[in-house]
This record gives C-alpha cells, structure tokens and sequence, in this order.
C-alpha cells in the first residue's frame, strides 16, 4: 500500500495533493507560496517522502478544498466539511478566486480593502 503510516492508524498519500493540485491546474510552486513553504517540500508530500506537520495539513486542506481526513485516507470523500460560517454562494466563490491568487495579489487585494 502507497503513503506513509501515522502512529498506523492513518494513512498519508501524498498523491491525493498531487491529484487535488492537479483538478486545480495549479503548479506546485503555486502551491507552495499559498502555503508558504518551499517547492520541494510539496514535492516531498507528494511523493511520500516527507509528511506535512499539522498546521500544513490543515493548511493544505484549506488550499485543495477537501478535508483533513481524505488527506489522511479515513475516507475517500474528497469534500471538505463544511465550516460553521454561513457564506453565500458568491462569498465561497470569492474566497476561492482570493486563495487561489499568489502572495502579492492577496496583499494588494487586502491593501484595497484597507483604503
């Protein structure tokens, strides 16, 4: 079986980032900047050489849009889990457009927002 065993209750497989990156059209150093982190370490991940801490699993949750728990393979659901914040339709489709910008449209994005 591919992927790395945490403490053999979960499975990490790498492949489910490049996937998920990949349905995304987004490159892995696209990747990287969301999460700030190097090329290579998401390179790592997705070949099961290293496995992400747990800030950067959350974080790359966040950035692919599935859950932790596809990530660790306790399902195969690729949705993430709804959060409590009730957004329209409109506020998730901004939110998805703003997280897939790079670091220097976030904060020029942000900038506006601050006059």
């Amino acid at each position: 079986m591919d992927g790395i065993f945490l403490k053999n209750m979960f499975v990490f497989d790498g492949k489910k980032i490049q996937k998920m990156r990949k349905h995304f059209c987004i490159t892995q150093k696209q990747l990287a900047e969301r999460l700030n982190i190097s090329q290579c370490t998401i390179s790592e991940y997705e070949n099961g050489k290293s496995i992400p801490s747990l800030e950067n699993l959350y974080n790359l949750a966040l950035a692919l849009h599935v859950s932790i728990d596809y990530l660790l393979g306790v399902t195969n659901n690729q949705e993430a889990v709804q959060s409590s914040l009730d957004l329209t339709e409109m506020e998730r489709d901004f939110l998805t457009i703003y997280q897939s910008l790079p670091v220097e449209k976030r904060e020029r994005a942000i900038g506006l927002r601050d006059g």
